[in-house]
């Protein structure tokens, strides 16, 4: 009887762990909550300016596929380096390429005007779309992407930024469908691109 008490035990405590790694694994693991649907929805309402000086809101990344990148012009190496990449990704995809619309929003709104992001955005694609405005509606808008962001200050006095360096693919309904990962291999980026053109 002992025995029998001792097996029934031990097989409903194995019961209960399988049971609770199976919950943990299909609802509470962040990767899972990502990776398994094929879109998954983040970023919220905003109301902020474009580099022209003209009112940009979240409807306008509906209605087509759009790859979103958080930076800043003052960034050294990685900004400069994606948006160049994204540039020459696009002329390689081809008439494709019309359908995707790139957006640089600004992670730096104070040093980051409508002007400074004209003159940063005219060295890569004139149809490139820059994103500033007010730094609280700014960081607002990171948040609800899930972009990282860190100021650090400077010994000149001054301060940089380290950031998120992932580029986020929306699809036609500003759904979040993947990444383009920093320093990704050009080949793979470019598939990601086409496959998005069809979103």
């Amino acid at each position: 009887m002992v025995m029998n008490t001792r097996k029934i035990l031990f097989l409903t405590g194995i019961t209960a762990i399988c049971l609770t790694l199976v919950y943990l694994f299909i609802f509470e693991l962040p990767e899972n909550k990502i990776s398994s649907p094929k879109e998954f929805t983040i970023g919220s309402p905003f109301s902020l300016i474009d580099h022209r000086g003209m009112v940009i809101t979240e409807q306008d990344f509906v209605g087509h596929p759009s790859a979103l990148f958080f930076g800043f012009t003052h960034c050294p190496e990685v900004c400069p380096t994606t948006m160049s990449k994204l540039s020459m990704l696009l002329d390689e995809l081809g008439t494709k390429a019309k359908q995707i619309k790139v957006y640089f929003v600004t992670l730096d709104p104070e040093r980051d005007t409508p002007e400074v992001l004209m003159n940063f955005l005219s060295a890569f694609n004139e149809r490139f779309i820059a994103i500033t405005g007010n730094i609280n509606d700014v960081e607002s808008l990171a948040r609800s992407w899930k972009v990282y962001w860190k100021r650090t200050e400077t010994s000149d006095g001054g301060y940089t930024l380290d950031h998120t360096a992932s580029v986020l693919l929306l699809n036609s309904k500003s759904n979040f469908v993947g990444t383009i990962g920093w320093k990704e291999d050009a080949t793979v980026a470019l598939e990601k691109l086409k496959r998005l053109a069809k979103k």
